[in-house]
């Protein structure tokens, strides 16, 4: 959860596993519901959502998209 001055803006109730779905489907490609297949049966439209939060988010947080963008390289590196 982010707290903001004017909002609080909710993530999933893991906050690590919505920030590892985002570059999974930002990198892959694939549709959410494929990714919902493989998360462990998280519906397709969730992860649509999170995905969605997340993107918001790192409009508003330099830091969070900073991190993003050094796992975004880390995965490429693989």
């Amino acid at each position: 959860m982010a707290y903001y001055r004017d909002r609080i803006v909710v993530f999933w109730d893991n906050e690590a596993r919505a920030i590892e779905m985002y570059p999974g489907r930002d990198l892959s490609g694939v549709s959410g519901r494929y990714l919902s297949v493989i998360s462990g049966g998280i519906s397709g439209v969730a992860i649509t959502m999170i995905y969605n939060q997340i993107n918001t988010e790192l409009m508003r947080n330099k830091s969070l998209c900073d991190k993003i963008t050094y796992l975004k390289k880390q995965l490429h590196n693989i």
